[in-house]
């Protein structure tokens, strides 16, 4: 029964990594737009959006923290084999242990940074200094989202003990 539940739990997660990463891929394509109408726009008209590059910031950093878990999932991370690639048994056990439950202790401390960080923003009525006047809580949200994924994803290894661990 409680095998179900975690194999149901990590189906969830899945999903929402999945999720994650197709609006990370649609923060990548939509960053692309906004930069070749920019460049069109100053180019052939001698006109600007005048939003370009603070959307653009915004639209990397969603595209980062939303794709965390998609990629961390997928394997996509950057590890360093010299070490981990040479380990066997119990030390290689432990080590992915020590590894999953480090990243999963600092994934939940920056969430819980960043949710005190938008609430503060929304209080308080925060917006950007750009010409758009952001409210900055929207593309801090998008931060926040994916950071909450990515401890659902930390959370479903550990509950999964660490053995489909990439």
């Amino acid at each position: 029964m409680i095998e179900k539940a975690i194999s149901a739990f990590g189906t969830l997660v899945g999903r929402i990594s999945l999720l994650g990463g197709y609006l990370a891929a649609a923060a990548v394509a939509a960053m692309a737009v906004l930069i070749c109408v920019e460049v069109i726009g100053r180019g052939l008209f001698g006109v600007s959006t005048l939003i370009a590059d603070e959307m653009s910031g915004y639209l990397n950093c969603a595209i980062v923290f939303l794709g965390l878990s998609y990629s961390l999932r997928e394997r996509g991370f950057i590890r360093v084999e010299v070490l981990y690639g040479r380990l066997v048994g119990n030390w290689k056990r432990l080590t992915s242990w020590a590894i999953c439950l480090t990243s999963l202790a600092y994934a939940v401390i920056v969430t819980l940074y960043m949710a005190r960080h938008v609430a503060f923003s929304y209080q308080r009525g925060i917006v950007s200094t750009q010409v758009s006047e952001t409210p900055l809580y929207i593309p801090q949200s998008l931060i926040l989202a994916g950071s909450v994924i990515l401890v659902l994803q930390l959370f479903y290894y550990v509950l999964d003990r660490v053995r489909n661990l990439p």
